[in-house]
């Protein structure tokens, strides 16, 4: 972090743990940063002792003004949680951003769905989307919520931008999809049948406080097979 030029502002997608890192923001709020996030995650900022001066909450549709920009919180499907009492409690967002000369759109993490060619009609045509694509599955509460690289596709076509960059791709393997093409060795190992079960736990302790542990992730998996 500290190799990185000042950073003028951040707008935070919602507040997954791969989205929203305690020290992290600490860190950039100590150089004056200044976030950008969807309705509720500025408690999060807030208890961690980022100043109320430096977070703009946002419902989705509103905007900021920020440096000559206009800052949009624009619709994602997806759902917010750090722990496992605070389902859907705070909002999730994608974010437009427009420019005199420019437009970028960043999709957070979402799935596929109809805000996307409506973000296209009222902010488009962009110059470049900024795609999540990965955790996609299987099973229908993972695409609900998430893309495949045929979704983004169409996200593609339907928020209208001229170039896309795929991101969120190759980083923290949660999906049963993920976990399978991370131990890539265990169709090929013969003989006979195998049978792999998967599963991440994850462990919530204590209250995310400046002063404290966030939390502690354990990640478990489990394996069995069966014939040889």
């Amino acid at each position: 972090m500290t190799d990185l030029p000042r950073i003028d502002a951040v707008m935070i997608s919602h507040d997954h743990y791969d989205h929203l890192d305690m020290r992290t923001v600490q860190y950039l709020a100590s150089t004056g940063t200044r976030f950008v996030v969807p309705l509720g995650v500025g408690a999060h900022l807030d208890e961690w002792g980022v100043p109320k001066r430096q977070i703009t909450e946002l419902d989705w549709w509103g905007s900021t003004e920020f440096g000559g920009l206009t800052i949009i919180c624009t619709p994602a499907q997806h759902y917010s949680s750090r722990g496992i009492f605070d389902y859907k409690a705070t909002l999730w967002s994608s974010w437009s951003v427009i420019g005199p000369k420019h437009r970028v759109f960043n999709s957070g993490d979402t799935g596929f769905a109809d805000h996307f060619q409506k973000i296209g009609k009222r902010f488009g045509p962009f110059d470049l989307g900024i795609i999540r694509i990965g955790q996609y599955g299987p099973g229908a509460s993972w695409i609900y919520s998430n893309m495949n690289p045929e979704d983004a596709i169409k996200a593609h076509f339907a928020v209208e931008k001229r170039r896309t960059l795929p991101v969120h791709w190759a980083a923290a393997a949660v999906a049963p999809a993920r976990l399978a093409r991370t131990f890539p060795d265990r169709p090929r190992n013969p003989p006979g049948p195998a049978v792999v079960a998967s599963a991440i736990i994850w462990a919530t302790v204590g209250r995310p406080t400046p002063r404290g542990v966030e939390m502690s992730r354990l990640s478990y998996l489990i394996t069995t097979r069966s014939g040889s």
